[in-house]
């Protein structure tokens, strides 16, 4: 009966690598995520008995959107533990808008003070790309909590030409560089905004394609500096629509 253990060995051994795939099946992933701030500031200082008063004004809205450049093979394993280093991103950033500093219109300190205006020159839409070191995808761990996760902090893509008061000098430990991140920093303030989504792992196990995506839109707004009466108008706010789209689309496998 040597010939019937040998053919139960064959079947096993064909079987074990199916339900290995079965219970570890492999994606191809892709990833398109947009981020949009819209920066509103009107800030006006109690004038002065000749009539002058500082204001800031501001009105600068940022979008940019980033994407994988092609299908990235990850395994329901890692996607379970979270994948940390996901891949790098393409990122296309648009930026328009205006921003000025300064005394107000007909205050004669303009003459020898004159109000500062952000060089708009170079706005429109500039190319970089987000390293994949800073880019996380998967399950956080332990939970149905399925997220996507990215930050880019670097030169300035439209190298100063292009409102750089607004979206430039964000972070304290590199004040010349340019702060992107998905979600962003607000949603990780206490009390935590939600910023993932909830999956089933079950789902991936289907063996069809699995689309998973995240949309959320806030407002966020700075209180004054001091004593709310130094001021005769005071609005400092900064909205933001995010959302992001994963496709895992299952690796076929051949049989042999």
């Amino acid at each position: 009966m040597r010939w019937v253990w040998l053919a139960t060995t064959v079947v096993a051994a064909c079987l074990a690598p199916q339900a290995q795939a079965a219970s570890n099946p492999s994606f191809k992933v892709t990833v398109t995520s947009t981020f949009v701030r819209h920066h509103v500031v009107h800030v006006a200082r109690t004038p002065l008995p000749n009539g002058c008063s500082l204001r800031t004004d501001s009105d600068a809205t940022q979008k940019v959107v980033a994407k994988t450049a092609q299908p990235v093979v990850v395994t329901l394993r890692e996607l379970q533990h979270g994948v940390d280093r996901f891949a790098g991103l393409g990122a296309r950033e648009t930026r328009r808008g205006s921003y000025r500093y300064g005394y107000n219109d007909g205050c004669p300190y303009l003459q020898t003070n004159p109000a500062e205006i952000s060089d708009t020159s170079g706005c429109g839409t500039r190319s970089s790309y987000i390293l994949s070191e800073k880019v996380k995808l998967g399950f956080l761990r332990g939970t149905n909590h399925f997220r996507f996760a990215y930050e880019r902090t670097g030169p300035d893509a439209f190298v100063g030409k292009c409102l750089v008061e607004v979206f430039v000098g964000e972070n304290e430990y590199r004040p010349g560089a340019e702060s992107v991140s998905m979600p962003p920093q607000q949603w990780l303030k206490k009390p935590q905004r939600r910023w993932w989504t909830t999956l089933a792992a079950a789902k991936l196990r289907s063996g069809k394609r699995v689309v998973v995506r995240w949309k959320d839109s806030a407002t966020f707004s700075t209180p004054p500096f001091g004593d709310p009466a130094g001021y005769t108008e005071f609005v400092d706010n900064d909205t933001y629509t995010v959302s992001w789209t994963v496709t895992l689309t299952p690796v076929t496998r051949t049989s042999r």
